[in-house]
């Protein structure tokens, strides 16, 4: 068995073989084309290859330019932040990197990543595209907010300043030649999200119309197509995760832990997690809560005791932990039926 590291940029890699025991095989900096690559691996003596990339901007090409060659018994993919455990922090360079990661290879210590479909991982791109358009939405939302409060206008009392009657009187409110302009271009702006949101979520409904786990994750109060769709692409497959423990912690629900000696305290929720997965719970928590009686009661027990944030993130770790079990389960949501049991955090 042959293992080959590869420390990846953008135009180029750095390739390090090694044999099973630990010597290098060949070694070189490459262009990212199949084409360069197929020449350096057909320079290795014949053997069965294995290949390790680090996660990155770029991995995904890579992977997938390696995967078209059919020639690797298995490529895995790394860690980032849990190499640096291994790495030197005197030295780093391409060279030094690639060894690393063809050595841990060999030694069967990659930190390891689950790879998903390139299918998937091209949805997952619309649907996190649907998500920095609302976002944008939400900032020219609130410039406008600025120009009426700059201007001491008096917004009318209405529901939604965008909404039908909010709409009309920003188009028709009396300013100076300048402001009028620098309202009318931020209203055009908003115009052209609301109609590419409109767009991308049109195309991810109708991508997934029939999808059965989506379908299960909707008999959730508080989920609908578009965190369904979000749910269903960030998770991948849920049997990835051996336990509802791991499933909240690449979720991002869990307190980091400081421990010294007898003493430990619990900090802020991990950054190391997937941020796009606690959007969607946290998004889901404020809805579930208002027509789901389970959820609502934990809501008001933990509010009441601690605040209205912690509150909504241990509901947040509640609907993980039903996700979790109703996906290995292939079961649809039941309101009288405790779907989770409970998380070492869930009182915390």
């Amino acid at each position: 068995m042959l293992y080959i590291g590869i420390d990846q940029h953008k135009k180029s890699s750095y390739f390090c073989c090694l044999n099973e025991a630990g010597q290098v095989v060949n070694e070189k900096n490459l262009v990212n084309d199949s084409k360069s690559i197929e020449s350096f691996l057909s320079t290795l003596p014949d053997d069965e290859l294995t290949a390790v990339l680090e996660v990155s901007s770029y991995w995904g090409i890579m992977h997938d330019t390696l995967e078209e060659l059919d020639l690797f018994d298995s490529i895995k993919l790394a860690h980032p932040q849990k190499l640096k455990a291994f790495a030197s922090a005197n030295k780093k360079t391409d060279k030094i990197d690639a060894h690393l990661l063809a050595d841990l290879l060999r030694r069967d210590q990659i930190p390891e990543v689950w790879i998903q479909s390139k299918t998937l991982r091209v949805q997952k791109n619309i649907a996190r595209f649907r998500l920095f358009l609302v976002r944008e939405r939400t900032r020219i939302k609130n410039r406008i907010h600025n120009i009426a409060s700059r201007n001491h206008l008096n917004i009318p009392e209405v529901s939604d300043l965008f909404g039908k009657y909010g709409r009309e009187w920003l188009e028709t409110v009396d300013l100076t030649k300048e402001e009028r302009f620098t309202l009318d271009c931020h209203l055009d702006f908003l115009d052209f999200l609301e109609s590419q949101i409109k767009k991308v979520e049109k195309y991810l409904n109708k991508l997934f119309k029939d999808d059965e786990e989506i379908k299960l994750l909707k008999t959730i109060p508080g989920i609908g197509n578009i965190l369904g769709v979000v749910l269903k692409l960030e998770i991948g497959d849920i049997n990835r995760f051996e336990t509802v423990g791991k499933f909240h912690s690449y979720s991002g629900l869990i307190p980091s832990i400081y421990s010294s000696a007898q003493i430990m305290r619990y900090g802020r929720l991990v950054k190391n997690s997937n941020k796009y997965i606690r959007w969607a719970l946290v998004e889901a928590s404020q809805v579930v809560i208002r027509y789901s009686m389970n959820f609502k009661l934990k809501y008001n027990r933990i509010s009441v005791r601690k605040n209205n944030q912690t509150a909504i993130i241990v509901i947040a770790r509640k609907l993980a932990s039903t996700i979790f079990y109703m996906l290995n389960r292939k079961e649809e949501y039941h309101e009288n039926r405790k779907a989770c049991s409970p998380s070492p955090f869930t009182n915390a």
